[in-house]
């Protein structure tokens, strides 16, 4: 039996080799692929990912109500467990305050482009993380559970 060349083998076939071609004309910097293969490897299989509630930097017609310089508030929920965030920004750095619902004490990694900062949130939930390199961030909280500890963490959002 003599095997048939389809369109979608000429197909894809071309669409190889302009990939190759593109890649070796302009290839992505290589920050960016270094970027991309830490964001995999950042994020635990383990991990229960919290849902964004509440970005200000979406709530664009009521931002000059209570405007505080360049200042961003997020909210997150995962189950039961609430993360409330303050971002501020000085130049390319960024710092976070920051309060778990309900409160505990909980270990948070604040993973970002310069790597990951590690903060301990007190017994009322609250923790600060300053210095930060601006860019994508995620913060990754290690919880008491009765089963063990619980690992939350945010979705990367620019900031």
């Amino acid at each position: 039996m003599i095997d048939a060349v389809t369109d979608d083998d000429r197909e894809s076939d071309l669409l190889r080799d302009l990939g190759r071609l593109v890649h070796r004309l302009d290839p992505p910097p290589a920050h960016v692929a270094t970027a991309a293969e830490a964001a995999f490897g950042w994020r635990g299989f383990d991990d229960e990912l919290a849902q964004l509630l509440q970005d200000s930097a979406e709530a664009g017609a009521l931002a000059g109500v209570r405007a505080f310089g360049r200042a961003r508030t997020l909210s997150f929920v995962a189950g039961r467990v609430q993360i409330e965030l303050e971002v501020s920004a000085s130049g390319e750095r960024r710092s976070v305050i920051g309060q778990i619902v309900p409160a505990g004490p909980a270990m948070v990694e604040v993973r970002h482009p310069g790597g990951t900062t590690v903060a301990q949130a007190d017994a009322r939930g609250r923790f600060t993380a300053s210095g930060l390199t601006a860019g994508v961030v995620s913060l990754r909280l290690s919880l008491p559970h009765p089963a063990g500890l619980r690992s939350v963490a945010t979705p990367w959002m620019p900031m």
